[in-house]
C-alpha cells in the first residue's frame, strides 16, 4: 500500500513558521528596493508621482508572490507596508507626505462607510 500524501503535524509545525519568515522577508524586500529607489530618484517636483512610486511597490509585493504556494500574500503585503512606512516615509518630500497622508485618510474614510 501506498503512504497517503497528507501533511503531518510536524510538517505543519515547521511549514507554517517558515512560511511567515518568507512571507515577511519578500515584503520587506519589495519596500527596501522602493525605499532605494526614492532615495535615489529626485521627484520632489511630483509629489504624486513620489506616492504612486509607494503605492505601486506595495501592490506588486502582494502581486507578485501570488503565484506561490508556501508564500502568504497578506503577510507580504503588511510586512512591506510597515517597512515602507519605517524606511520610505523619511525619504518623501513634504508635499508628497502630505499627499500620502491624505490619500490614507480618505481610503479608510471611504472603506469605513
Amino acid at each position: 500500500l501506498a503512504r497517503s500524501q497528507e501533511p503531518t503535524a510536524f510538517s505543519n509545525l515547521i511549514m507554517v513558521p517558515l512560511a511567515f519568515v518568507t512571507s515577511s522577508a519578500a515584503g520587506i524586500s519589495v519596500a527596501l528596493v522602493c525605499s532605494v529607489v526614492t532615495k535615489h530618484m529626485d521627484m520632489k517636483r511630483h509629489p504624486q508621482m513620489e506616492f504612486l512610486i509607494s503605492t505601486a511597490f506595495a501592490l506588486l509585493s502582494y502581486f507578485l508572490f501570488i503565484e506561490f504556494s508556501f508564500i502568504n500574500e497578506l503577510i507580504a503585503l503588511y510586512s512591506c507596508g510597515f517597512a515602507l512606512a519605517h524606511y520610505n516615509f523619511k525619504n518623501l518630500s513634504h508635499a508628497s507626505k502630505v499627499t500620502a497622508k491624505a490619500m490614507i485618510k480618505s481610503a479608510s474614510w471611504a472603506s469605513f462607510t
